[in-house]
C-alpha cells in the first residue's frame, strides 16, 4: 500500500501489525554514453510496480513509500563532471 494514499487508520493497523517498509533508493550517476542516468532509480521503481501488482491491495502486508533519487558524490571523472 503507498504510504501518500494510506488514511490514518492504515498508518496506525500497519504499525500495529508490524508491517514492513519499502523505501525505494536509486543513484544518480554517469553510466556512460549508453545508458540514462536514472537508471539504478528507474530500475527500482520497476522492481516496485511489478511488487505492487503481487500484492493484495485488501490486505497489503508492506508499506511502499515514495521513490528517492541520490546524487552520487564521486571525485573521480565521469559522475561529478556529468551531472
Amino acid at each position: 500500500m503507498r504510504y501518500e494514499m494510506m488514511l490514518p487508520h492504515q498508518i496506525r493497523k500497519a504499525i500495529k501489525q508490524n508491517w514492513p517498509v519499502v523505501l525505494p533508493v536509486g543513484v544518480l550517476e554517469y553510466h556512460g554514453e549508453h545508458l540514462a542516468v536514472g537508471l539504478d532509480t528507474l530500475v527500482v521503481a520497476k522492481a516496485l510496480e511489478i511488487l505492487e501488482k503481487e500484492i493484495d491491495l485488501d490486505h497489503p502486508a508492506a508499506v511502499l513509500l515514495r521513490r528517492q533519487q541520490l546524487r552520487a558524490s564521486s571525485r573521480r571523472r565521469g559522475t561529478a563532471r556529468c551531472m
